[in-house]
């Protein structure tokens, strides 16, 4: 049986759920009588971010591509890494895309 290391897991905080002004990012978990909200999950990026946020390099509107942990964009073909959760917004630092991965 491997070991656990405790220390490195990420402590888990339900919150009590607010139906009117709390927007469901994260799961939510339904026990008897009580309903919580779980954090949201770690590879999502806050929407309200990624509507102001533009490329560097160009000024254009960047798209999440949210399986490779990027954000993309399809003007200048980068993609901007996205590393425990901070988008790494320098030019240096973009990926270059092939003309397959624009599309």
């Amino acid at each position: 049986m491997a070991a656990i290391d405790l220390a490195a897991t990420r402590p888990l905080s339900l919150q009590p759920l607010n139906l009117t002004s709390s927007p469901l990012n994260g799961y939510t978990v339904c026990i008897p009588n009580l309903l919580f909200q779980l954090p949201a999950p770690h590879n999502t990026m806050d929407k309200r971010l990624l509507d102001i946020l533009v490329c560097p390099l160009c000024k254009s509107p960047l798209h999440l591509d949210a399986s490779k942990n990027e954000l993309i964009c399809k003007a200048d073909r980068l993609a901007y890494p996205i590393r425990d959760d901070v988008p790494v917004m320098l030019v240096e630092e973009a990926r270059s895309l092939s003309a397959d991965e624009v599309l």
